[in-house]
């Protein structure tokens, strides 16, 4: 069996789990780097979202954030925030916005895994919320990743939606969860005891398919903590629309490594702008910008600068917007 540990975490807390009691005890600070890496890949709190690509709890913008957790159960009894003997089904954080928005990806700082199967699917899930605020309607399914796949070296973990999911003004991010049987574990680090956004954000899906918070008594956990399962956002103008059928955008070699070239076509003059931004939403080559006349175009992407994995381009204009990937590999 393949154990993988993230290096930058240390589990402290421990948990009871006998019956449906779920209490946490305190665990001992630890002090990590990873507010700094996430500053440093352009991350940005929640509160700020209407000017952020990629979202975090509010609490990684506070002191408390600076240890976090791998929270256990005791008598080996798995991960509060991942596979446990509770047969927990899948994790979820849960984030609002103040405009319309389109998620197109999930990263999930993934700290420890289990390999027995390494086929073992897991994949992410956004949910609408509810007038309650809970959990409500399923708005989209992430391409699955095996748990071999899972990156536990670097920071993130992507899940990739092949179609955009249109966010509502309050949703729940998170992934599912190996139940345990087949010998795969996998689990998503989280803030200390007390470090969170200041409601209850942390939610799970249970053995008995219905959702709870982590923090509502008798059969919840009773803790306060934000997961780092981090949603990959895009603002939606009013007036956009998804003009790929009209501007017939194709992208080749796709996957490529050296030199790419991308054409579209355009049925009238207008202002363009063409972009390629990787899976966390940050621009990584800006390569058109102005007046362009009707007609067939083309435009020429260097790759060699580029690391491997997974890439998203747009062509823009005030009619709307086409969009595709690029798989980038060494």
């Amino acid at each position: 069996m393949k154990k993988v540990y993230l290096s930058l975490l240390v589990v402290f807390c421990t948990l009871p789990a006998w019956a449906q009691q779920r209490q946490a005890e305190k665990g001992i600070p630890y002090v990590s780097k990873s507010k700094s890496h996430l500053s440093e890949v352009g991350i940005r709190p929640a509160s700020v979202a209407a000017d952020a690509d990629t979202l975090y709890p509010a609490s990684l913008f506070d002191e408390c954030s600076d240890s976090l957790r791998i929270i256990t159960v005791t008598d080996n009894g798995g991960y509060v925030t991942g596979t446990n003997v509770y047969g927990d089904l899948e994790k979820l954080q849960k984030y609002g916005t103040d405009m319309p928005y389109e998620l197109s990806s999930i990263l999930v700082v993934v700290g420890y895994k289990s390999v027995a199967v390494a086929t073992t699917e897991i994949s992410g899930v956004v949910y609408g919320a509810t007038e309650a605020g809970e959990p409500g309607a399923l708005l989209g399914t992430s391409e699955p990743v095996t748990i071999e796949e899972a990156d536990t070296t670097a920071f993130f973990t992507p899940f990739v939606f092949s179609t955009p999911v249109q966010l509502p003004d309050s949703f729940f991010v998170g992934i599912t969860i190996p139940d345990g049987s087949g010998g795969d574990t996998i689990m998503v680090v989280s803030t200390k005891q007390g470090c969170y956004s200041g409601f209850q954000a942390a939610w799970e899906k249970q053995a008995d398919g219905n959702f709870y918070p982590f923090n509502a008594g008798d059969g919840t956990w009773q803790l306060d903590v934000d997961m780092l399962i981090f949603p990959v956002i895009s603002p939606i103008a009013a007036s956009a629309k998804n003009l790929s059928a009209v501007y017939q955008p194709s992208i080749y070699p796709n996957p490529g490594n050296g030199r790419a070239t991308l054409k579209y076509q355009l049925p009238k003059a207008s202002e363009v702008s063409v972009t390629l931004r990787d899976v966390t939403g940050r621009e990584v080559q800006r390569l058109a910008e102005g007046l362009q006349g009707a007609g067939n175009k083309q435009v020429e992407l260097s790759l060699s600068n580029l690391n491997s994995g997974l890439y998203f381009y747009s062509i823009e204009t005030p009619e709307g917007i086409a969009s595709g990937k690029l798989n980038v590999v060494r």
